[in-house]
């Protein structure tokens, strides 16, 4: 997965769902907070990226409400920040990076008496 793909989304979800109860929202809310209060996409447009991040397992649905899917970590973008709609149509399918934590494996030391 291109890593700036990852970062468009993470950007575009902070700004979107900061400051929202629980950190989820509708599918008809995120598309009026793009299209018609921040004004980067046409309504149309703002329909399709949704359905896009969420078929593509960027957003969970459940409930009719959405969210980050786990393991999405949400940044906050520079300022002057802007979504580039062809961009995120073209968006891959998100791959979780799961993180294992091994126990570290113990130092055999051997003890000689002498």
């Amino acid at each position: 997965m291109n890593k700036g793909h990852q970062q468009d989304v993470c950007h575009l979800l902070h700004i979107s769902l900061e400051g929202l109860s629980g950190g989820t929202t509708t599918r008809d809310e995120l598309s009026r907070i793009w299209s018609l209060e921040l004004q980067w996409f046409t309504p149309e447009e703002a329909d399709e990226v949704v359905s896009m991040l969420a078929e593509r397992g960027w957003l969970t649905e459940s409930e009719s409400k959405l969210s980050p899917s786990a393991g999405l970590k949400l940044s906050r973008p520079p300022l002057g920040w802007r979504p580039i709609p062809r961009r995120l149509l073209e968006i891959p399918q998100f791959q979780q990076v799961l993180t294992t934590q091994t126990a570290p494996v113990p130092e055999v030391v051997e003890v000689v008496n002498e």
